[in-house]
């Protein structure tokens, strides 16, 4: 996987070989919406400088630190989406169980065509299947 961006809360990579750019939110906490919405902003941009339909997309939620207070939720509604628009297949790791259907809701109510995995070789593996 190649390094595209990095910042505390987000990193990039992409491994064009494998078809595959991958998302990870750091463990890294915040009280500033703000601060941690611009690293997202970033990450997006880094993507719109791919070829998101010939790219499965992994994002790895595993160490954020949770979070779901009216402000946060409303500023990154909008970036969700575009985090994974255009994708040939968008595949998100958490933790929990309770990360998962926490996961599965937002995803539904934002119409996002993602699936949620507790496991990585199986979400690595969906992806594949997918593209």
């Amino acid at each position: 996987m190649n390094h595209i961006v990095g910042n505390p809360f987000v990193s990039v990579n992409v491994d064009i070989l494998r078809g595959l750019a991958r998302v990870t939110r750091s463990g890294q906490r915040s009280e500033s919406v703000a601060e941690i919405t611009a690293a997202f902003d970033r990450a997006i941009g880094v993507l719109d400088t791919l070829d998101r339909p010939r790219l499965g997309l992994l994002i790895d939620l595993r160490a954020a630190p949770g979070r779901n207070d009216a402000e946060f939720e409303s500023a990154m509604a909008t970036r969700r989406s575009q985090l994974m628009r255009a994708f040939a297949a968008v595949a998100i790791l958490v933790q929990t169980p309770v990360g998962q259907l926490q996961v599965g809701r937002i995803t539904r109510e934002d119409g996002a065509d993602a699936k949620v995995f507790s496991d990585e070789a199986k979400a690595l593996l969906w992806l594949a299947d997918k593209k």
